[in-house]
């Protein structure tokens, strides 16, 4: 199984281009230069070589796009002299053109409205040539430049809940059920809950639309307090259509710049990552796989309220978020924070050099393989004014820019090693976008709800960092492509609903040798939001020899495991061929487990991962880690820091993060390979490799050990 699932991996993000970056080991770190206005060349040139001396490979041009004149015409004046400065400088350029969306002249130049091209499907001849007279200017005009190094296409998606307030919007809507589900009777049996002999809800694909109306999906498609029987399956459908038009559109553009332009990357990226994915109509792992290069906007001002503010482990977990969406490819955190800020953002950060090499650390050790900081200089004014730079006010090279060009340049010179290097994931944490999207309509909670899956996401990724277990975030789409085998572990923590397809992949992983790890709220509904009834021949019954017979809360039934308060939802488990593993406090089931196949499957009866959202469960991320991999003999073992191992042919290389206020001289123990060579990169201190490896952990700051294996 692990063979045909590796193949399986490797295909994912396999491109001829992927396969040029990974042969190239293109790694770079850029600053976004921020100069909308007018500027002096000599100081633009001056800036310029001051980024490379620092450090850092390249500029990202995020102010100074040529600016469309008329009909497929531009002004080149900025863009071009941004161009010869940085090559002036012998720096190289990210060229970020956002949103390349044809001007309204253009489109009726087309014969398109504005609403007709905004719902035109991806394949529609009508589509594509607009964008190409739009783009096509541009990427002539530079691609044959020697410093421009990519293309950038939407920095970060806006998605949103747009509406189907146009008769184009709701045809579009319309088409794309019909291929979804081929027939009026398919559509209406995936959306009817109470379906009665002779009536159907949906009158034809082109009215389905209706219901949408009918679900609180008019002009402000969440509204509503509660939503009713017929409605579920309309809205989730709803938001499947929205997140996977504008994937489409996204993908299409992309097809388009690398016609035009076959010999430079191209990337995108995303923001708000701990964000419930529907509720934005984002589909993160979909819109990876468009692009060359993923990368994300991680900022400690902006993205981290979700988490109470907290750095380290979320700061991982983000990067993380951003590596796992295009496994095997090239993934960046892209747009990082730079620098302190006061005001601007949600929460307030101070930047230092050690907190700088904590996040290029993170960065790092969850599979990045580039960098880039927001920004060079500060804004003049405005929300933003003074912050995030890693300049000072007067112009100084800030002592944390002169860490993260440090730190840049190290990456350079181990780029082969990070290209092939390997996190060994052994536990595969499933993304469940379709629960996200079924919880979203729970929103007599206040919202709440949306939040369970993303919380117990959160929460099993901590236990998992903290107990040193290697994982790996994996979506329900990765799962259907056969991949599941190459985790020892799959853990779908709160995954309320899912699809039979799923399920069915679930399956095969078990039979073939996998353990799957289910919890309390799995598989409760469909995707459409239906009830699966459990009971002999459900899911759960074939799975795991067991089902949830009853879920409770504990608000008013207070529960206890292992002399552990049992938070949230527990079940009522019925268990008529599978072993309990443990009981709760009043003798109940809690955990069980059968045989099937090759594997094995666990069925949780409460929800383990949601109590370790916030730090401090120290009980239950000891108990949840050692359920995920207590059966793993530790291939390593750290005395402080959070630490996660990435292994390359060559070397293998930990990455060390102290979030602590006391320096400290940590000892590591590796049990599973011998070393010739070992160094603290960061400080350039040889290492002892004989038996235990000792290194210094500055306080608030990191260590970046490299040990050489023996040839």
């Amino acid at each position: 199984m692990r063979t045909k699932a590796k193949a399986a991996y490797e295909a994912l993000n396999d491109s001829p281009m992927r396969n040029r970056i990974r042969r190239q080991a293109e790694v770079f770190s850029a600053v976004v230069y921020w100069q909308p206005g007018d500027y002096d060349y000599a100081t633009l040139v001056r800036e310029f070589r001051r980024i490379r001396e620092t450090g850092f490979t390249a500029v990202r041009f995020h102010t100074q796009g040529p600016v469309e004149t008329g009909v497929g015409q531009f002004d080149f004046f900025r863009s071009d002299a941004w161009m010869k400065a940085a090559d002036e400088a012998e720096l190289d350029v990210v060229f970020h053109h956002e949103h390349p969306s044809p001007g309204d002249a253009m489109l009726a130049k087309h014969g398109l409205t504005r609403a007709e091209f905004e719902m035109l499907d991806a394949t529609d001849p009508r589509f594509a040539p607009p964008l190409r007279d739009t783009l096509a200017p541009v990427v002539e005009r530079y691609k044959s430049h020697r410093r421009l190094y990519m293309w950038v296409i939407y920095g970060e998606p806006s998605g949103g809940a747009r509406p189907l307030d146009t008769p184009e919007a709701k045809a579009a809507f319309g088409r794309w059920l019909e291929r979804k589900y081929q027939t009026v009777a398919a559509l209406d049996n995936a959306w009817n809950l109470y379906p009665e002999k002779g009536k159907a809800i949906v009158a034809g694909f082109d009215r389905a639309w209706q219901m949408v109306e009918e679900g609180g999906g008019g002009p402000d498609a969440l509204s509503a307090v509660a939503f009713t029987g017929v409605k579920y399956g309309a809205m989730t459908d709803l938001f499947r259509f929205q997140s996977a038009h504008y994937v489409s559109r996204v993908s299409k553009i992309m097809d388009i710049v690398n016609a035009l332009d076959p010999e430079h990357p191209r990337a995108v990226g995303a923001h708000q990552l701990f964000a419930n994915q529907p509720e934005l109509r984002w589909d993160h792992g979909a819109f990876a796989r468009t692009a060359d290069l993923y990368f994300s906007s991680i900022h400690l001002s902006w993205h981290f309220g979700f988490v109470a503010n907290e750095v380290d482990r979320p700061v991982l977990m983000m990067s993380k978020l951003t590596a796992d969406m295009i496994k095997g490819g090239w993934a960046s955190a892209f747009e990082t924070t730079g620098g302190s800020v006061a005001y601007s953002g949600v929460c307030a950060n101070a930047m230092t050099p050690g907190l700088m090499q904590r996040l290029i650390c993170a960065y790092l050790a969850a599979g990045n393989k580039a960098l880039a900081f927001w920004t060079w200089n500060p804004r003049p004014g405005g929300s933003e004014a003074g912050e995030y730079s890693l300049t000072t006010l007067s112009g100084a090279i800030s002592t944390w820019a002169l860490e993260a060009g440090k730190l840049s340049q190290l990456m350079v010179k181990h780029k082969r090693e990070i290209w092939n290097a390997d996190g060994e994931a052994r536990v595969g944490l499933v993304q469940s976008w379709d629960s996200e999207a079924v919880l979203l309509l729970e929103r007599i909670r206040g919202g709440d709800a949306s939040q369970q899956p993303v919380r117990a996401q959160t929460g099993a990724a901590r236990a998992m960092i903290n107990h040193r277990i290697p994982f790996e975030y994996v979506t329900e789409r990765e799962l259907l492509t056969g991949i599941a085998g190459v985790y020892d572990t799959i853990y779908v923590p709160h995954a309320r609903a899912l699809s039979d397809a799923s399920l069915e992949a679930l399956a095969a992983y078990v039979q073939g040798g996998g353990r799957l790890i289910g919890d309390v709220q799995f598989a409760f509904v469909d995707e459409h939001g239906k009830l699966r009834f459990n009971g002999q021949g459900s899911w759960q019954e074939r799975l795991f020899g067991a089902w949830v017979d009853t879920v409770h809360d504990t608000r008013t039934a207070p529960m206890a495991l292992d002399g552990m308060n049992v938070d949230g939802l527990f079940a009522d488990l019925s268990v008529p061929r599978a072993r309990v593993l443990a009981r709760f406090a009043n003798g109940a089931p809690a955990v069980t487990e059968s045989k099937m196949g090759l594997g094995s499957a666990v069925l949780v009866g409460f929800d383990p991962a949601r109590m370790c959202w916030r730090p401090g469960n120290v009980a239950m991320e000891k108990w949840l880690a050692e359920l995920l991999d207590g059966h793993t003999t530790p291939t390593f073992r750290c005395s402080a820091g959070v630490v996660t191992r990435r292994r390359s042919p060559t070397a293998d290389h930990y990455f060390v993060l102290n979030d602590g206020t006391a320096a400290c001289n940590a000892r590591l123990d590796v049990f599973d390979a011998t070393y010739q060579r070992g160094d603290e990169l960061i400080t350039g201190k040889s290492l002892n490799v004989d038996g235990t490896c000792w290194f210094d952990l500055p306080p608030n700051g990191a260590a970046w050990v490299r040990l050489e294996r023996q040839t």
